[in-house]
């Protein structure tokens, strides 16, 4: 993927946690707006001891707890792919969609946005979900690992992505693996920010699209501005600015 630089930062929008595909829920959206941030199932490796039933939301219940059902003991013992991880802000993939996420440079923005569905108590899941963004991370820097190995060593990536799923963990390095590593002005919002709205793919099938009050801030991001778990969705270079100013003023 070629991306034009502008003489400003670049703005990038991924969709990342658990969703109909991946666990098969939405993250849990609260009366006040906050949210629990929930990362997929891991896959890879039944060794981790970072469990959605040893591990506390930021509203104090185990991820696990959101789970309705049998599913909910299932998912008590199942590993968590904490990735993106908003505590030394580093992220990683090796997959072919994300590649485009090597040509971050120092200063861009990587926004991250979820599926959230209202979520209490008493009712559980209801009303329709809609996807958020949850926060983001100014980037520090981002590259395939072999080539970061070759720009800041092998003991410095380690060092700053020791928290990553992808490194910290002792899998192998894979060949393709992007990693992105952002700065400590990055961070996870205390709220919600509503960036979807529902629209109809070219069979008429409802689909989750681009609110239609923030194109003039994120401008067109794909041929119908579908937001569905896919590629990340690169910002216009013509609205990065504001696409940029937006994000990063939100709480």
């Amino acid at each position: 993927m070629n991306v034009a630089r502008t003489e400003g930062p670049q703005v990038v929008l991924l969709r990342v946690g658990v969703d109909s595909g991946e666990g098969g829920i939405q993250g849990p959206l609260f009366d006040n707006g906050g949210f629990d941030y929930i990362p997929i199932p891991d896959g890879w490796s039944r060794q981790s001891k970072v469990l959605y039933g040893n591990t506390l939301g930021r509203h104090g219940r185990l991820l696990c707890e959101y789970w309705p059902g049998k599913r909910k003991e299932f998912y008590r013992t199942h590993p968590i792919h904490f990735d993106p991880e908003f505590k030394t802000f580093t992220y990683g993939d090796p997959t072919r969609p994300k590649q485009s996420l090597r040509l971050l440079q120092e200063g861009d923005l990587l926004v991250f946005y979820v599926g959230l569905q209202p979520w209490s108590p008493q009712l559980g899941f209801h009303d329709d979900p809609h996807l958020y963004i949850i926060g983001y991370f100014v980037v520090s820097y981002a590259g395939r690992v072999r080539d970061l190995f070759a720009t800041h060593t092998r003991n410095i990536v380690e060092r700053d992505f020791a928290n990553c799923h992808h490194v910290g963990r002792g899998y192998t390095y894979r060949e393709k693996l992007v990693l992105v590593k952002g700065t400590m002005e990055s961070r996870i919002l205390n709220r919600g920010t509503l960036l979807s709205e529902y629209g109809k793919d070219r069979n008429g099938v409802r689909i989750k699209v681009l609110r239609s009050d923030l194109r003039d801030r994120f401008g067109q991001l794909s041929a119908r501005n579908y937001l569905q778990r896919s590629p990340p969705r690169w910002v216009p270079a013509e609205f990065c600015r504001k696409a940029y100013a937006y994000v990063t003023s939100l709480k």
